[in-house]
């Protein structure tokens, strides 16, 4: 009997050693996007981001592209061609299928690629409980630099979307992951001479992944001329394109907008401030001008000045008070102006001739 025992004894041990030697070595399954999730069991609890995924992002380079016809109107947001690329890394001695997903501000078609192997996508439904975007409601006026608030007439209205996708690592693999999507993004013209446009990325996500990942961005334009902001530094490297490279992950979303500074004279694109310089420098050419024909007793010196202003601030004040009132007080200024003009030039007209 003790014999028997004895068997019996030794041999649940090795069951349970081999029970847990099995568990060590069966695949791992994680979740992830830009950073790793945890999915209850059974659907039960919230769906959450996992801290302990033991799978690592080496680097992640993002790169935005924006395409031609921009700045010259107020219709809308522009869209932007966006590829993110992923390195990620199984340091780990086990093999792991890992569930990704990727969040990005808009529910826009994403396309994720593999050792040149398009992947199944799926929406999940449901964004991650322990995360939320952490982003600004403003945007920045990339000339002067004040921040606006979005409103009704410019409003960016972003809504994370997940699209869930499935990768396979071997122990101490590494893979590279190609994910493209347009970006509509949002557009303000409440208050500005030059539409803006903004565009906003998903940084904070990928803090979940083990590691501290070398991150890339870039911004590539198809006209040159564009006036950037951005809350990440980014290098101008020439007259298309921005890049900026970050040691490790920010506590915030990259965020950037941009605009063509078209008939803008000086460094504001501030509908207010920018009239009021036109404006101002208008009427300090008229009073050089009125100086200079009263010195001379020569009055057309004035009218020929009077023609240059008006076009002047025909040109540099093109808007005023925004849709749908633009032009009528557009208009009404070009015609405040023409008749300040015109009394100056009736009242240096009489003094000169006064003087003779």
């Amino acid at each position: 009997m003790r014999g028997n025992r004895g068997g019996i004894m030794g041999w649940s041990g090795t069951a349970r050693a081999m029970f847990v030697l099995f568990i060590l070595l069966w695949p791992k399954t994680v979740f992830a996007n830009g950073g790793p999730l945890h999915d209850p069991a059974d659907a039960y609890g919230r769906l959450t981001f996992d801290e302990q995924s033991g799978i690592m992002l080496v680097r992640e380079r993002v790169s935005f592209r924006i395409g031609d016809g921009v700045g010259d109107d107020a219709s809308g947001p522009k869209g932007a061609a966006v590829s993110v690329e992923y390195e990620l890394w199984n340091p780990g001695g086990v093999d792991r299928e890992v569930d990704v997903l990727f969040l990005v501000p808009s529910r826009e078609q994403v396309t994720v690629t593999t050792g040149g192997v398009r992947l199944d996508t799926g929406t999940p439904g449901v964004i991650p409980a322990n995360w939320s975007a952490r982003k600004s409601a403003s945007v920045v006026d990339p000339l002067s630099g004040k921040a606006l608030r979005f409103t009704a007439r410019g409003s960016q209205t972003e809504e994370a979307a997940g699209t869930q996708f499935a990768l396979t690592f071997a122990a101490g693999e590494k893979k590279l992951v190609t994910i493209r999507y347009m970006d509509r993004g949002g557009f303000y013209t409440r208050g500005v001479v030059r539409p803006l446009y903004a565009h906003l990325y998903y940084l904070t996500p990928a803090k979940y992944w083990e590691g501290a990942p070398q991150v890339e961005l870039e911004l590539t334009f198809a006209s040159p001329g564009a006036r950037v902001y951005s809350n990440m530094t980014l290098e101008r490297l020439d007259a298309y394109t921005y890049r900026g490279t970050l040691k490790e992950l920010p506590d915030e979303e990259w965020s950037f907008s941009y605009m063509y500074p078209h008939r803008l004279l000086f460094p504001t694109n501030i509908e207010l401030d920018h009239n009021l310089l036109v404006l101002g420098t208008a009427a300090a050419a008229a009073a050089l001008a009125a100086l200079a024909a009263l010195w001379t007793r020569r009055s057309y010196i004035f009218l020929l000045a009077s023609l240059g202003i008006m076009a002047f601030t025909g040109y540099y004040i093109s808007r005023m008070g925004g849709y749908p009132f633009n032009p009528i007080f557009v208009g009404l200024t070009d015609a405040a102006v023409g008749v300040a003009l015109l009394v100056s030039y009736s009242v240096i007209r009489r003094r000169i001739k006064r003087t003779r």
